[in-house]
């Protein structure tokens, strides 16, 4: 009950903390809105900063931003062949290239300056949220095949389109003489509507994406930028405050860019950090669960290799290395074990006169009845037809005769029933100590084997010391 409730409650939080979440990135993606209602009632409309050497840095910071950006996304577009990439890399590029000749005309004259400053600036930014929605209207439509990420005469035809572009607006901006105060309105309202309509389709189809939420941001920064444009004038500081926001955006996306080359080199596959603890807490389960199934299977393969099948006895192998395992021990602790040679009884007139399945019974029987009379340290193994050993570690000569005679007076009350005749199994014994009898284990083997052999030729159902 208090498990549940506890689970209750954590889903509340849970709730909470997400729409906390969610408020903390609204309120960091509307930031500038913020300066930009402050700067467009309280600026004094005489003050104005016409500082062309900023102006040249911020124009050179952002084109190598965005290049660096288109650089790095090609990069893991030929990886992954991400067409939502493919596009990202030309409006990335796109940008830097049409932006880049407005350096050229930074300082020449205020009316110069002021065209290309409307010209370029308005048409690079059209550009790179044109080819931004272009991507995101292809993100998930399966990636492109090797063939076409190698085809460089496609990213060449893309680079000569711009150049010619820039080609043209540099011939607008010469041969146009009227002064330009006020931006085209309408390139900058395009470049609002697209900016727009991308962060809609990321929020609405794409917000599981964290990668893709990054971008997000940088087009909500783009989309107040375009705001703060169409309310500016050149040089005053809305103006400014418009061109370092729409800088900032480019930053946020072109991290991005660098994030999914870090990671998947794929939006697509990019995975939140809720999603990777997730996915890594059920990899972690199915590793354990392997292990134990691991565990499981080597410690029935060391059961088999160990064990035989039939009576589930110890077999030759294993028996014989647990006692020079005890012959080792028993040097060094000064202290005796004892060792029986057992053997089933006219075993092979049994085997000739019934089944061999009663035979079969007659060992299982036998083993789980001496087990039941033995230590839990005591082993015994099979290590012939119808012959066992039996180690008992830490017991004297005497005290093995002691369990020896227990262990055969328990065998005598086997008794089995086949097609009506009683078959009653016994046992004979030959016993040997380490220490007393020898200090090797194959001395106390032989010895141990020769004591059976005496007890048997005595007329069976006899221990022998």
């Amino acid at each position: 009950m208090n498990e549940q409730r506890i689970i209750e409650e954590r889903k509340k939080i849970d709730i909470a903390a997400r729409g906390y979440e969610y408020l903390l990135k609204a309120g960091l993606a509307l930031v500038p809105i913020i300066g930009i209602w402050y700067l467009y009632h309280f600026q004094p409309q005489s003050e104005y900063l016409e500082a062309h050497s900023y102006h040249y840095l911020a124009i050179t910071l952002v084109i190598l931003a965005s290049a660096f950006a288109g650089y790095i996304s090609w990069h893991s577009y030929c990886i992954s062949g991400d067409p939502f990439l493919r596009w990202s890399t030309v409006a990335f590029l796109g940008f830097a290239v049409i932006y880049a000749p407005q350096l050229l005309f930074v300082d020449v004259d205020e009316t110069t300056d002021l065209i290309a400053l409307h010209l370029f600036g308005s048409a690079s930014r059209f550009t790179i949220t044109l080819f931004l929605l272009i991507a995101l209207l292809k993100h998930g439509k399966g990636d492109d095949p090797q063939e076409q990420r190698n085809n460089h005469l496609r990213w060449w035809g893309w680079m000569i389109l711009f150049f010619v572009l820039d080609c043209i607006m540099i011939i607008i901006v010469f041969s146009t003489e009227t002064e330009m105060h006020d931006s085209p309105k309408w390139m900058e309202a395009a470049v609002l509507v697209l900016a727009l309509i991308c962060l809609i389709i990321v929020l609405l189809h794409h917000r599981s994406l964290p990668l893709m939420m990054i971008n997000a941001l940088g087009l909500a920064w783009i989309v107040q930028s375009s705001i703060a444009l169409m309310l500016a004038r050149p040089w005053y500081h809305l103006w400014w405050y418009a061109c370092m926001i729409f800088a900032a955006g480019i930053v946020v996306l072109s991290y991005a860019a660098v994030r999914v080359f870090h990671t998947t080199g794929s939006f697509s596959t990019a995975l939140s950090q809720e999603e990777l603890i997730t996915r890594l807490q059920a990899e972690q389960d199915k590793v354990r669960e392997a292990s134990r199934q691991l565990n499981a299977a080597n410690a029935e393969l060391a059961w088999v290799a160990s064990t035989d099948t039939l009576t589930g006895a110890r077999n030759r192998r294993s028996f014989m290395e647990q006692m020079a395992v005890e012959v080792s021990r028993s040097k060094r602790s000064m202290l005796p074990f004892s060792l029986f040679a057992m053997s089933v009884d006219r075993f092979n007139s049994m085997n000739d006169q019934h089944a061999d399945q009663v035979g079969n019974t007659v060992l299982k029987l036998l083993v789980e009845r001496v087990t039941e009379s033995l230590r839990p340290h005591d082993v015994i193994g099979r290590v012939g037809n119808e012959d066992f050993l039996v180690l008992l570690p830490d017991t004297s000569l005497e005290a093995g005769i002691l369990m020896a005679e227990r262990i055969r007076n328990r065998v005598e009350g086997l008794v089995l029933k086949d097609d009506n005749k009683m078959i009653r199994a016994t046992v004979s014994i030959g016993i040997a100590e380490h220490s007393s009898d020898g200090d090797m284990q194959e001395d106390i083997l032989d010895i141990a084997n020769a004591r059976l052999s005496i007890a048997m030729e005595q007329g069976n159902h006899i221990v022998s010391s």
